[in-house]
């Protein structure tokens, strides 16, 4: 057996160890005594099932995979909030979809009689969320390689340092800072010009995390925001580091949603694998101020603070 088996092997072993307990203490403890020490810098591929049940292929080493191989679940309490109130047959709006882990959550909950629209701008990305919903047979799933911006055009998209492939971007500013590499020249366009008003309009939820071009996204749809439900509820990681004009940016956003009736609300994070955190919304009055920040931005006055 060659080296490179046994090493995926062992990683698909801990991997299966850690998702069988529920203990977020011996999680972290398999993390940080035995996966960080041994296995955190090696580059393997293999599959594993996330909590909710898909298949999913992961490539090492990146953090978002390093959580889903470990514990099945990545940001547990945004995928608690989207559990909790996504409904079969509803419309869910993955833009930076990544390598689909909320587009195949989405997918399970909403079924045949709901739509999935997701976006991804890297094209290396992309592959692997397409491969990820074949794998699954998600044929709820309309998946675009595009940025999300404020108008239709092109531009970079910029490949994030290995192990942290989320943090792929397609603002220049992030990119030359943090060290990513040009992956190509794609796309661009409004989420307005991208899904039929009729479900774009009912989205229930529409989840966004494309690392700093929150505000171009949102400039694309500031006019028709009095349009969507009074159900959609936005989900967004709001950085002012990642931002190119920093807090200027993220109080754009938050009073652009203010301003149209909604109410802001923090998701609480936990920084590593089983950080212990409140499991209650927190209402801002005022846009959130540190380095990563997700957030719920809902028009529901009754909204349950309550995410299990």
């Amino acid at each position: 057996m060659s080296k490179k088996f046994i090493e995926k092997k062992a990683v698909s072993l801990l991997g299966a160890l850690s998702r069988s307990f529920k203990s977020d203490r011996f999680r972290s403890f398999i993390k940080s005594r035995i996966f960080d020490r041994h296995f955190n810098w090696r580059r393997i591929n293999l599959e594993c099932k996330t909590e909710f049940g898909a298949r999913i292929e992961l490539r090492l080493p990146d953090s978002i995979q390093n959580s889903i191989l470990l514990t099945g679940v990545w940001e547990p309490l945004i995928t608690r909030t989207i559990q909790r109130d996504l409904q079969k047959g509803d419309v869910f709006i993955d833009i930076g979809a990544n390598i689909g882990y909320y587009t195949l959550l989405a997918s399970r909950i909403v079924g045949a009689s709901g739509k999935v629209y997701a976006f991804e701008a890297s094209p290396s990305i992309f592959k692997r969320l397409e491969r990820n919903l074949a794998i699954n047979r998600s044929t709820n799933v309309r998946i675009q390689n595009i940025a999300i911006s404020s108008h239709a055009g092109t531009c970079s998209i910029w490949t994030a340092p290995e192990g942290n492939l989320g943090h792929s971007t397609i603002m220049d500013k992030v990119a030359l800072s943090d060290g990513h590499a040009k992956e190509a020249t794609v796309s661009c366009d409004s989420i307005a010009n991208l899904i039929p008003p009729i479900d774009l309009f009912k989205a229930r939820f529409i989840k966004v995390d494309i690392e700093g071009a929150e505000r171009m996204m949102m400039e694309g749809v500031k006019d028709v925001l009095e349009n969507f439900s009074e159900d959609t509820e936005w989900i967004m990681e709001l950085s002012p580091e990642f931002c190119p004009n920093g807090t200027i940016d993220t109080n754009f956003i938050f009073n652009i949603f203010t301003e149209a009736g909604y109410s802001c609300y923090q998701i609480p994070r936990p920084d590593r694998v089983g950080d212990i955190v409140s499991d209650n919304l927190i209402k801002l009055e005022s846009a959130p101020t540190g380095r990563l920040n997700d957030v719920v931005f809902s028009k529901n006055p009754d909204r349950s603070l309550e995410i299990y």
